[in-house]
């Protein structure tokens, strides 16, 4: 999933090592969302949650939580 998210990044950005490190820092934000989120009982529910955040991720969320810069 990872990779389709790279990708994504990478088509809306003319740098693909911005982009790339981007993606990661998106990924592993939403990702720390979802492990804190009480709606998560197992891995299904971490699917559907882990989603949720990447769907929900905002610049003002991702600026906040960041801990890589580039």
């Amino acid at each position: 999933m990872l990779t389709s998210v790279v990708a994504s990044f990478c088509g809306v950005c003319e740098d693909y090592f911005e982009a790339t490190v981007e993606a990661f820092v998106a990924f592993g934000i939403a990702g720390e969302r979802a492990a804190q989120s009480s709606n998560v009982k197992g891995p299904g529910s971490f699917k559907v949650t882990f989603f949720d955040e990447i769907y929900n991720l905002t610049p003002e969320i991702i600026e906040k939580d960041r801990k890589v810069e580039v």
